[in-house]
């Protein structure tokens, strides 16, 4: 329930007001707002759901330059700016993805690489840092980098699955899939584009109605997409 979220979200800004020192209260917050972010999007909210976004990178950004800094603050940093991302494109703002991709997801790709950060959850993170500099990569026409970036981004994904096939990594791996096939029709490569978009909707619409716990409206928006572009 949103409105229950909100009504959670702004009981942890209280707190984290009343106690702006405590590390932990900082990375609830933050993670929440991401998350009921998150949820926005699912639901096409994607203006609502970039305010939130802007806001919770502004707060991580401004705890980290105060030294602050730490794995989950970064980790919910991240989440924030891949989603904030996707939702300007869906938005149609393109510059804005990229002065994101600058100003956020390339530094903190290279905290992740320097900080050896090795989770799953690390590797979900930065294949999709790899698969939105390889989206945009395809937009201002190159080629060759957005193709590397969109394979590390798969390669990182199916590496996951091997450790572990829960089902949302599984839709991630598909909704990439398809993402990854459209950069590479943009790129020219139309029959190689074809045979991933066509990959990733046989891995997304089996989930799809599956009766298990996920994103379903995000999910079928990739879906939708990924069945345009194949048109």
């Amino acid at each position: 329930n949103i409105a229950r979220a909100i009504e959670s979200l702004d009981r942890l800004k209280k707190l984290y007001a009343a106690d702006p020192s405590n590390l932990y209260l900082a990375e609830q917050l933050l993670r929440a707002s991401s998350n009921i972010a998150g949820f926005l999007a699912d639901r096409q909210q994607y203006g609502k759901a970039s305010e939130l976004l802007e806001a919770t990178i502004t707060e991580a950004r401004r705890l980290i330059k105060e030294k602050k800094g730490s794995h989950e603050l970064a980790s919910c940093m991240g989440d924030a700016a891949v989603d904030l991302s996707f939702c300007h494109l869906k938005l149609g703002n393109v510059e804005a993805a990229k002065r994101l991709e600058v100003e956020v997801i390339e530094p903190l790709a290279e905290e992740f690489q320097t900080q050896k950060w090795d989770t799953p959850e690390d590797h979900m993170q930065q294949a999709f840092f790899d698969l939105v500099r390889g989206e945009l990569a395809s937009r201002s026409g190159e080629g060759q980098r957005a193709r590397e970036f969109c394979r590390r981004s798969i390669d990182r994904l199916e590496e996951n699955l091997r450790v572990r096939n829960f089902p949302a990594e599984k839709a991630s791996y598909g909704e990439a899939l398809a993402k990854f096939g459209n950069v590479l029709a943009r790129i020219g490569e139309i029959k190689s584009g074809l045979e991933y978009i066509k990959r990733g909707l046989v891995i997304m619409r089996p989930l799809l109605d599956a009766n298990l716990t996920l994103t379903r409206g995000d999910l079928s928006a990739e879906i939708s997409e990924a069945e345009d572009n194949l048109r």
